[in-house]
């Protein structure tokens, strides 16, 4: 455990116009994987139920450079609006290269269907999924995430009812034994925490099943829960 934000009389405590308790957030060294410093602490994230602000020692909370305070309800708020509101997740490097089966063409992909929670493009070959002229991705805005060393493929369908996928993200990796997961999940995570830090995603297995819910009350019942725990995210 890395993070020693508790409320201390001896350390410099703030609270910023009514806002939150800002308590002065001290470094730990040497943690493999981990870069524990003001580069770290200047991308102001949210972690394990802590926001936290790169201060600079301008007295936020005192002399430290880098501050934590209890994340409050709005972060759920904001990251839930983040998920819904951009629709350019996934990315265009996150399409991939569609073969055709009966009944589909260049024409029928050209009209940008969305079939069985899945969206098309028509490339004509652009590079948007490499030299394909059909692509294809997930059409639902809240991610789903695994590590499944076993099966080549990158998108895999949930179990349960149809129109839901997981994306693989350990296709090709050595299965070491059950570590493989997390190390899996915690190289993903540390690319996507740099480019959308904000964005809500769902990690789970392949043997997990998809019972029907919509994004909207998925999402309401993480706001509720997160709002429950005092803005834990």
């Amino acid at each position: 455990e890395h993070v020693r934000d508790v409320a201390d009389p001896q350390r410099p405590q703030h609270t910023l116009h009514g806002g939150p308790v800002w308590y002065c957030h001290e470094y730990l060294k040497g943690l493999p994987g981990f870069a524990h410093d003001d580069s770290w602490c200047a991308k102001e994230l949210v972690y394990k139920g802590s926001q936290y602000m790169f201060a600079r020692a301008n007295g936020t909370c005192g002399g430290c450079s880098c501050c934590a305070a209890l994340a409050e309800p709005k972060i759920a708020a904001e990251a839930i609006a983040v998920t819904l509101g951009d629709t350019t997740w996934p990315d265009a490097e996150e399409w991939y290269c569609h073969n055709y089966v009966a009944g589909q063409s260049d024409a029928w992909c050209a009209t940008g269907p969305v079939v069985g929670g899945l969206e098309f493009m028509f490339a004509k070959g652009n590079g948007t999924c490499g030299l394909c002229w059909c692509c294809a991705r997930p059409a639902s805005k809240v991610a789903m995430f695994s590590v499944e060393t076993r099966s080549p493929e990158v998108l895999i369908p949930m179990m349960g009812l149809p129109g839901r996928y997981t994306k693989n993200v350990g296709a090709g990796m050595p299965w070491k034994g059950y570590e493989t997961k997390a190390e899996g999940f915690m190289a993903f995570l540390r690319r996507l925490i740099v480019k959308d830090p904000k964005r809500i995603i769902i990690l789970s297995d392949t043997d997990v099943a998809y019972g029907g819910c919509s994004e909207e009350e998925l999402l309401d019942r993480y706001r509720r829960i997160s709002e429950a725990s005092g803005g834990a995210p």
